[in-house]
């Protein structure tokens, strides 16, 4: 599993992800699976530089991702679980595209 894969994990298991110096916190709902908490552990020092200082999703990212999956689901034919994998992996790669990595 790669970074990306493991904050898409992280996010699509409804994990809100935020940095405190060199610590990732996490919040949820509900208790995330262990294999997302294991990937998150794993590829921690590469997400950490990842995530902008406050929460994320921001709510820039949260649009982006709407926007995405409503687009997918109704003009590309997706179901909404296929959409909203596709959204996540989009709003991963401009994280990622828009810190330089």
């Amino acid at each position: 599993m790669s970074a990306a894969k493991a904050l898409a994990s992280a996010l699509a298991a409804g994990i809100f992800l935020r940095t405190d110096g060199e610590d990732l916190r996490l919040s949820a709902g509900a208790s995330p699976p262990s294999s997302v908490l294991k990937g998150l552990a794993e590829h921690k020092s590469e997400i950490l530089p990842l995530l902008p200082s406050g929460p994320w999703p921001d709510p820039d990212c949260l649009v982006l991702f709407e926007e995405r999956a409503a687009i997918a689901e109704y003009d590309g034919g997706l179901s909404r679980a296929e959409a909203e994998a596709m959204a996540w992996d989009e709003c991963v790669s401009e994280l990622i595209r828009r810190n330089g990595l």
